[in-house]
């Protein structure tokens, strides 16, 4: 279980894991590329000035004499206690392959947030609770790579213009896990998104939109794969607006998606020229909406059946961890969620 000692803001912070976090991917997407998980013990500091201009500041203000861990919050404080308000820095150094560029992707840094790869600062985020990413200059002749971020949790319209000062926004850090994926060199290019979108659900039938980062080329030798089958006969599709588009492509022993009955396949797509290959997983579902009877409202369906929703709000925090929910506590809830036979969930912040 996850636990913060904070005396002050210069006192050692000692975090234990916050998790276990898995060491390697356990969500989709996959790639064929070299990929590291960085949870656990990074090097952290509090600003020495609380009041310092995150905005203003520069990579040579990064001071990280302390230690924490990541994912967690670092603002938890006991009932009835506020926690710090201020700008804190985070620091790494993960192994890479020389020469070679990187997508980094942030599941959820609260509030505000300034990436750094190797003392260049990469770009800046706003928004709490949602995933982003940059893409990290080439790793250097040493095989090492080292992130660094400045994070702010003050309110205020700049640094963070969706908050409220409710409790939506409690908690602020590295609240959900750091992913370093190495982009294919072999080509200026690299596969950033894999979309199957269902276009008949009775005849297992999707659309499949490949969306390229980089460089994109004019047109791609594209392979498909379902369920870790053997890929299919490669096709060479135009790329147009960094994207390439397969449609009528059947998903083999196609199952609808429903409620209770996910039915999930696995898609893998392959690009010949680089060698990239990305993997997802989805379902044959379409939403659409039927009128309601005389004086009702209109009724949802999925796959053409009507849906009645039931489900409830979850807001993500727990008094020990914060916003930064360890597997262990998503697992709780998840069993009270089955518990109350719910099939809806709105969430108050994304997980």
């Amino acid at each position: 279980m996850y636990a913060l000692l904070l005396l002050s803001s210069s006192a050692v912070l000692v975090a234990g894991q916050s998790g276990p976090w898995p060491a390697t991917p356990h969500f989709f997407p996959h790639t064929n590329r070299r990929t590291a998980v960085l949870n656990g013990t990074w090097s952290f500091g509090f600003a020495a000035d609380p009041t310092l201009d995150v905005l203003a500041a520069t990579y040579a203000d990064i001071l990280t004499p302390n230690l924490t861990s990541v994912p967690s919050a670092f603002d938890v404080a006991p009932p009835a206690i506020k926690g710090p308000r201020q700008t804190v820095f985070y620091r790494s150094t993960h192994a890479c392959t020389p020469g070679a560029g990187a997508h980094l992707r942030f599941f959820a840094v609260n509030f505000f947030s300034r990436v750094f790869a190797d003392g260049k600062e990469l770009g800046n985020h706003t928004s709490p609770y949602t995933p982003f990413h940059f893409v990290a200059p080439p790793c250097g002749a040493d095989g090492t790579r080292e992130l660094a971020l400045m994070v702010n949790n003050v309110f205020n319209k700049t640094l963070c213009p969706t908050c409220t000062g409710g409790d939506f926004y409690a908690y602020g850090g590295i609240i959900r896990p750091v992913v370093v994926t190495e982009l294919p060199t072999a080509r200026p290019y690299y596969i950033e998104r894999v979309e199957p979108l269902t276009t008949d659900v009775a005849g297992g039938l999707i659309t499949v939109r490949v969306a390229f980062g980089g460089a994109p080329p004019a047109s791609a030798s594209l392979t498909l794969a379902f369920n870790g089958g053997a890929p299919g006969p490669a096709t060479n599709a135009p790329v147009v607006g960094g994207v390439a588009t397969l449609a009528g492509v059947a998903v083999p022993n196609a199952q609808p998606w429903r409620l209770g009955e996910g039915n999930l396949f696995t898609l893998t797509v392959a690009e010949a020229a680089s060698g990239d290959a990305f993997t997802t997983r989805s379902g044959l579902r379409a939403l659409g909406v039927a009128p309601g009877a005389p004086g009702s409202a209109a009724r949802l369906t999925i796959n053409g059946e009507v849906v009645k929703l039931k489900g409830f709000n979850r807001h993500h925090i727990w008094p020990d961890t914060g916003a930064a929910v360890t597997p262990e506590q998503e697992a709780v809830d998840l069993a009270l969620i089955k518990e109350l036979n719910v099939n809806y969930i709105r969430v108050s912040s994304a997980p």
